[in-house]
């Protein structure tokens, strides 16, 4: 079965149904409902309602978000936020759109869009319409069209674009105040994933900077080396290869190299003779 409604006062239809003051606004809603069951008892048992639902504007007693944004940024930022600060003890939420699930007892918001004053948030829950208890993550960011939100420290741009956690928990007779605050748990993961962030920012930094700089005396070192070699002689360079040429001849060309030097070089009045063999041989002394 399909229904539709227009302009429902949820403030009335929550008290009535739920026994929640804490809500009012007008709102629409498309639902979808499903049951079984061959009694009154099993068809209430077995109800299954998937609604969405708009309204222009809701109002939320006696909980500030607003109030629990700025505290979770002060976490954030390390900083105390002013103690003379007057909050109002409600939240306005322009417009809102929600996905609701009904079954068993229990409310499931699968989805909540809303504007909040200068704050976009999104969240998602459970309400246990027997118990009472309920159990809503919100998630806050502040929206680009927003240059501050009123009541805030200055905020940081490095948390500017991230979406800061809120937890609405408790029990619906017992709303107040401080029903909604700020995710310390989540907020701590936040802070030191952040801090592992700007320390690795710092090392890559500084490791950049040693790089560059033993760049830099390599360079100053080669430029050192090359000048060296240019301020050799040239006779030193040929020298050197002839050394290593040397070092290079085969036996035959050695010997081919000390025949011909000798030729040059005869000892006075001792003739040479050359044998088949292209050896030296000296005739000997009488």
């Amino acid at each position: 079965m399909a229904l539709q409604s227009q302009g429902i006062e949820l403030g009335t239809l929550l008290k009535t149904f739920a026994e929640l003051d804490k809500i009012s606004g007008k709102a629409s809603a498309n639902a979808a409902i499903t049951s079984r069951g061959a009694t009154d008892k099993a068809l209430m048992d077995n109800l299954v309602v998937e609604a969405n639902a708009e309204s222009q504007e809701l109002r939320v007693v006696p909980i500030n978000i607003e109030e629990q944004f700025c505290r979770a940024l002060s976490i954030l930022q390390q900083q105390a936020l002013p103690e003379n600060l007057q909050w109002p003890d409600m939240t306005r939420l322009e417009p809102v759109k929600m996905q609701l699930r009904y079954a068993n007892d229990t409310l499931n918001l699968q989805q909540l869009n809303a504007t909040i004053a200068n704050l976009l948030s999104t969240a998602s829950g459970s309400f246990n319409l027997e118990s009472g208890k309920f159990d809503v993550p919100v998630s806050l960011s502040i929206g680009e069209f927003a240059g501050k939100v009123e009541g805030c420290l200055p905020i940081d741009e490095k948390w500017r674009k991230r979406a800061l956690p809120i937890r609405c928990k408790g029990e619906l007779d017992n709303i107040g105040p401080t029903t909604c605050l700020p995710d310390t748990k989540f907020l701590t993961e936040l802070v030191k994933d952040r801090v592992k962030s700007e320390a690795k920012e710092k090392l890559e930094a500084e490791k950049d900077r040693l790089e560059e700089k033993l760049g830099d005396k390599a360079k100053d070192l080669l430029k050192e080396k090359l000048g060296e070699e240019k301020g050799k002689t040239t006779e030193d360079s040929v020298r050197n290869l002839l050394n290593q040429l040397k070092k290079k001849k085969s036996p035959r060309l050695q010997r081919q190299w000390k025949i011909q030097h000798n030729r040059r070089k005869p000892p006075r009045n001792e003739p040479i003779f050359f044998t088949p063999t292209a050896e030296l041989v000296r005739p000997a002394r009488p």
